[in-house]
């Protein structure tokens, strides 16, 4: 085993890699699903993403692409899309989000006056 001497390594330039758990959508090629299709998510995953950081139930897309080209292998062509990993699916979500909020409503709202010092 190397042993490097941090004081002659530049820290800024170490690689930092990070293991994240990711869901992967993958899109085939089909009679059902054209390049039109593929082309139209990508520009609208594009805008979500670009809108999507003041949208806390919009989940993240992390990256998107063709793992096999559509121009080589326009019959085989496979797209992807890798998002952020939820722990809970739509279904488990909404019960517990309806909760939430009945929750929110059962709140005594309680007005306050602001007095500013004269």
């Amino acid at each position: 085993m190397r042993v490097i001497s941090l004081d002659k390594v530049k820290l800024g330039l170490l690689p930092v890699h990070i293991l994240q758990i990711v869901a992967r959508k993958v899109i085939r090629m089909s009679r059902q699903t054209t390049i039109k299709d593929i082309e139209n998510e990508a520009l609208t995953i594009d805008k979500l993403n670009r809108r999507a950081f003041d949208r806390k139930n919009i989940v993240e897309i992390l990256g998107h692409g063709w793992l096999i080209p559509y121009k080589t292998h326009p019959q085989s062509a496979v797209y992807f899309l890798d998002m952020e990993y939820c722990s809970m699916n739509l279904s488990q979500y909404i019960p517990r989000a309806k909760e939430d909020a009945a929750s929110l409503k059962s709140l005594t709202y309680m007005p306050f006056a602001f007095h500013p010092e004269k």
